[in-house]
Formats: structure tokens, sequence, C-alpha cells
């Protein structure tokens, strides 16, 4: 049974004969001539699907024939103008080339303390030697000024604008006083109402500023209603208040200068004590079921007393009473005594006297009046009331004992 044999697929070079444009044919044609003269097509019986060793005749390799590919005769034909172009884009360099362009720089606005364009170098040791003969360098440093350097010069503080400066999200003095806590609390509070009730929920989540004082008296003038739900709403102007809390980068005071302190409490603690008086505490019922707003009031109290609220204790938190009595705490007790009149449970007892220092007999004697007249009968007899009166110790004891040796001499008792 005959078969058929395997049609050989056509070169790739009469391919590209076959597909050539008729505007590029005299140059096209060449190239494929030199192809087409090289390539061979082959028969069925010589198709192999194995890689075949190319054959080494024995005549010399200078009497064999320069076969060139289609690729080496195209970069041959490519080759004169890709040199006329880099000669001709090296004479366009060469002509744009302007010495007194180059030497000016661009003047860069900074408020960056930039390092002297002119710098004076010392000369050489071998150098100052060669011109004055009586020269000595010197082998310390001691006596020599001091001139500076360009080493660190970014590393101090006056070097660099204000701009450029780091200011923190917190102020520099975290806020202790009860009054000034609880008046913070509750400008935050008004705060994020405002800014809530607005609908700006990018605000909301936003960076605030700090404002003036001005600005904390108008934000503390907003009326506040507050629902039995523990829903509140603001009556003034919001709008304002809002608009106040937009955080402006290239206001003037929007950086605080070197020496400033940051997040500077507005009010003493005198006048914040006289304005948390005239407040009811109606406002500390208000609700903080609103994540984001919740969110809001915590991080507005952060930037104003860097007071932070743990994570552990914030989700426990649902009204604002909470946050104020989280914030204001009385100072730790220093004495037992101090403990125990604050926790207010031992001085309610008819029977349970609490007192600041140790009781002692003589206390005792005072409380019944008999201590007079130990004090008189004593005094009759020549005896002290309290203490030795300045007899001092037993003379025996330095009999018994011996001279005491000093201290770095003494043993220890075991």
């Amino acid at each position: 049974m005959r078969r058929i044999a395997r049609i050989q697929r056509p070169s790739a070079a009469i391919t590209q004969c076959l597909q050539a444009s008729s505007a590029s044919a005299p140059q096209h044609a060449v190239v494929c001539r030199a192809a087409a003269a090289t390539t061979t097509i082959r028969g069925p019986r010589d198709f192999s699907t194995t890689p075949q060793r190319t054959f080494h005749g024995s005549r010399p390799s200078g009497d064999k024939p320069k076969v060139q590919g289609v690729e080496e005769v195209a970069r041959e034909a490519d080759q004169p103008s890709t040199e006329v172009e880099a000669q001709q884009a090296a004479e366009e360099l060469i002509d744009a080339y302007d010495p007194e362009a180059q030497a000016t720089q661009v003047q860069v606005e900074t408020d960056l303390a930039l390092p002297p364009e002119e710098i004076i170098v010392a000369p050489r040791a071998d150098i100052v030697e060669e011109q004055e003969k009586e020269y000595t360098p010197a082998e310390s440093a001691d006596g020599l000024e001091i001139v500076g350097g360009l080493k660190g010069w970014f590393e101090r503080d006056d070097h660099w604008g204000g701009t450029k400066r780091y200011v923190g999200f917190t102020p520099t003095h975290r806020v202790q006083d009860p009054a000034l806590l609880e008046l913070s609390v509750r400008r935050a509070v008004v705060e994020a109402l405002a800014v809530f009730q607005e609908k700006d929920d990018e605000l909301l989540t936003g960076l605030w500023e700090r404002g003036e004082k001005e600005d904390a008296v108008r934000v503390l003038g907003l009326g506040l209603e507050v629902a039995e739900n523990g829903y509140a709403k603001l009556a003034g102007d919001v709008a304002s208040v809002v608009q106040s809390l937009r955080w402006d980068p290239e206001a003037p005071d929007s950086v605080a200068s070197v020496d400033e302190e940051v997040g500077k409490q507005r009010f003493t603690p005198e006048e914040a004590a006289e304005i948390v008086k005239t407040w009811d505490n109606t406002w500390k019922n208000i609700t903080l079921r609103n994540l984001k707003l919740k969110f809001a009031i915590t991080k507005r109290i952060l930037q104003l007393t860097g007071r932070t609220i743990p994570d552990a204790k914030l989700h426990t938190m649902n009204t604002t009473g909470h946050l104020v009595s989280h914030l204001v705490r009385p100072p730790p007790p220093t004495k037992v005594a101090e403990a125990i009149e604050q926790l207010g449970e031992l001085p309610s007892l008819p029977n349970v006297q609490v007192h600041a220092t140790r009781r002692t007999p003589v206390h005792k004697h005072q409380e019944v009046g008999r201590w007079k007249v130990i004090v008189e009968e004593l005094e009759k007899r020549k005896m002290p009331a309290t203490g030795d009166g300045g007899i001092g110790a037993f003379v025996e004891d330095k009999w018994f004992r011996g001279p005491r040796l000093p201290k770095n001499e003494r043993k220890k008792r075991r």
C-alpha cells in the first residue's frame, strides 16, 4: 500500500518574499534572492526529526563560499543609516552645548539652610612647608581654632525649616488637671457631633486643627439637646465650627515653631473649673453607639490632652460619662490612711477612727487629759517627759563592750 509523503513547509525566506509590498520591491528582492539561493527544499526522504551534524569538507575554510542570511543582509543595509543618524545626533549635542548655561544652576525655593556654595579648603601641610619654612604642624588639637565644616550639616535643627520639622499629633505635655480633662472631653464630643451632624464623613476621619481659644469658646457655646435615648442635637452656628476644624497645611500657623510647645492649653485650670461648674450632667448621657462617632471623639481627646484610652476598655464605654470617669480620676494615694479615706467604708463605722500618723501612748494620754499631769510630775523629779533628756547611753555599756570599731572594720553578725 503506497503512502502519501509529507509535504515540507515553505521556507521563512520565501514566505517573506511572497508577503513583501510593492513599494520596497527592489531592495527586498535582493534580500529574498540571497536567502532563496541559500535555501534548499528537502525531499520527503530527507526529512528527519532529529538534529543532524553539519558536514565539514576537506577543503580549507578560505575556499568555502560565504553565505549570508536574511538578518545579516538586513543589518548591513541598515548600518549606514544608523551611523548617519548617530553622527547627526552628536553634532546637535555639540551645537546645543552652552557652558554658561551649565554653570548657572536653577534656584530652588526652599526654607532649608543649604551649605555655602564657596567652600574654603585648608591647604595641605606639605604645600605650606614649601611656602613657609618656619611652619610647624600641630601634634594635637589643643589650642587650635574650630572653624566648622559640612559634616553633620543637616543633623542640626537650625538648618531645617519649620515645614520640615516633625510635629507630633499629641501635645508636648499630657493634661493632668481634672477640670481641663472634663472640658476637653466636652469639646471633643461637641466637635465630633458637629461634623457628624453635617454628614461630612471625610472630615470625621481626617485631621483637625487644634484651634485657638476663640475656637474653643465658640465650640463650648453651642447648645446641647440630649434626648432620653441618648442621642444629642446641637443648636447654634454648627457650620462655622466645622469650617474651623478643617486642617490647612499651607496656613502660617499650621506648623509650630522650634521653640513653641505643641498642643498648649488655651485655658488655665481655674478658668476650666469655672466653666465646668456651669454645666449640668445631662451631656454625660450622650450615647456612643455609633463607632465612627466614638473613634472621632477618642481621636480628638488624644490630640487635645495626650491621654489614650485602651481598646480593651473603649468597647465597654457606651456614654460620654464613661469617658469622663475613665480620664478624670483622683490621684493615687501615697499613704494607707488616704486610701482608706477614699474608699469611705471604715471611716463610716462608729467604732473606727482613722489617723494619718502612728498612734503612741502619749496620744492616748492627751485624749483623756492625763498628759499634763504626767509632765508636771516628771518635771518635779527632774526627769525628761520624752526621750533621754541628753543623758545618753549607759557608761557601763562601754566597759562591757569596749571601744567600738569603725564601720568598715566591723564584722557582720551571723
